[in-house]
């Protein structure tokens, strides 16, 4: 889940220099990819507190 923070804060970053130089659609774009892997971040933070770090996948996911 740490890669999920460091890459929102590289296209944060991303989303930043785009804007001082002018590229607004890619600031847009990056700041939208940004957003939702913070989203997703959170979620999975939430679940993990919830089940107390123990989040248990059924038996057929992990013989695949």
């Amino acid at each position: 889940m740490d890669g999920l923070i460091w890459l929102a804060v590289l296209f944060l970053v991303l989303a930043l220099v785009a804007y001082l130089l002018g590229a607004r659609g890619i600031a847009g774009l990056s700041i939208e990819i940004a957003k939702w892997l913070v989203i997703i971040f959170v979620i999975l933070a939430i679940i993990v507190f919830l089940f107390g770090g123990r989040v248990f996948l059924p038996t057929p996911l992990l013989l695949a």
